[in-house]
């Protein structure tokens, strides 16, 4: 929708109900635009941008429309799903946010990433939930993923210095 079509929607919109639409329509974010295969990196940090004044404003549901726009690819992903969780969270809508989460520490860990602040996200959508059961759950997978990761590294130094004496 053009910026002149939107101005028009909100004034007929404002008579009908009887505000003043131009006010409304100045303080609009912008409307979101599709997606596209071409998104540069200064669309994405824009959009992020965007999303992040709307969450400072609390409109938590125009932030999340906006933040799923932004491709889950490359260099700033955890921080978007993170934001993501963030919207859901505040909105009260703790099971969508504990899939993202869910989803997002799988990825990562499947692509040899970091899930662990992935998993920490999940952990306190579940304190929130008051699901004790499942945020011990996901504490103990913490747990389970930081000891591997740091025995491993151990062991692998271990080795590579030879026999201690």
């Amino acid at each position: 929708m053009t910026p002149r079509a939107a101005l028009l929607l909100a004034a007929v919109t404002a008579v009908i109900a009887g505000t003043p639409a131009v006010a409304r329509a100045q303080a609009a974010p912008p409307a979101a635009q599709p997606p596209s295969a071409a998104t540069s990196r200064g669309d994405r940090a824009r959009q992020v941008r965007d999303a992040q004044v709307l969450i400072r404003q609390g409109k938590y549901e125009d932030a999340l429309a906006r933040l799923r726009l932004v491709p889950l690819e490359g260099l700033g992903v955890e921080e978007v799903v993170q934001m993501q969780g963030l919207c859901l969270r505040r909105l009260g809508r703790l099971d969508e946010a504990a899939d993202l989460f869910r989803g997002q520490a799988d990825a990562s860990a499947a692509r040899g990433g970091d899930p662990i602040p992935m998993l920490i996200e999940l952990e306190r959508v579940h304190r929130e939930a008051m699901e004790p059961e499942k945020a011990f759950e996901v504490c103990l997978e913490i747990h389970r993923t930081n000891s591997s990761r740091t025995r491993g590294s151990s062991t692998r130094s271990s080795l590579l210095s030879g026999p201690t004496p």
